[in-house]
């Protein structure tokens, strides 16, 4: 009888254990990202959970990312009262053609804490899950297209009818980023290479 009971709390002590375990994993899975946005309204990523939310890099002279960033506008009108935000991310400090998305937008260097990478080319966005995990991000031409977002987004906002999507790229090694180049005259889509760095606070 004594065996059995010793054996019945070492089983509870060894379950307590890995529930903690298994909540230290996840809150360490959490993506922390504030920052003020243009209308002087923080936006704060620990507030989002419960919706899938996208963060959109982009500059105002590029034109690939007004293509996108327009797309990713309709996108929010379709999806926003199922669940989805949008923060367009501001590289070169200039809204130009931003100022007619209806989603929120924020330059980088207004950034108060993050911890995520911010990436060397442009588009790229960064897709959060609910429970504020990174669910994808997505850099290459072939990801950024609107169709391989937007099946990304009904996946996590209807997980019971997966869709195909695009593999997730690589993480970023560094934790800095850009003002970038001017977009080349070009008739296939590619991503603009930054050049120009700057530093911003890592998340404690």
């Amino acid at each position: 009888m004594r065996n059995l009971i010793i054996i019945t709390l070492s089983f509870i002590l060894l379950s307590v254990n890995i529930a903690a375990a298994q909540t230290t994993a996840n809150a360490s899975a959490q993506k922390k990202l504030i920052i003020k946005t243009t209308k002087n309204k923080v936006f704060d990523l620990s507030q989002q959970k419960g919706k899938v939310v996208i963060l959109a890099f982009w500059a105002s002279w590029c034109t690939i990312c007004k293509v996108e960033m327009n797309q990713l506008n309709e996108l929010y009108e379709k999806y926003h009262k199922q669940g989805l935000e949008i923060l367009g991310l501001n590289i070169d400090g200039k809204m130009g053609w931003g100022t007619t998305l209806e989603y929120p937008i924020a330059f980088v260097d207004s950034f108060t804490i993050t911890d995520l990478a911010l990436p060397r080319v442009i588009p790229f966005i960064y897709v959060i899950n609910k429970d504020s995990s990174l669910a994808n991000q997505l850099g290459k031409p072939a990801e950024v297209k609107i169709e391989n977002v937007e099946n990304i987004v009904k996946n996590l906002l209807n997980p019971e009818k997966p869709v195909v999507v695009a593999p997730v790229v690589p993480k970023q090694e560094t934790e800095q980023a850009p003002s970038v180049a001017p977009v080349q005259n070009n008739s296939a889509p590619k991503n603009i290479v930054i050049k120009k760095k700057f530093s911003l606070k890592k998340a404690e």
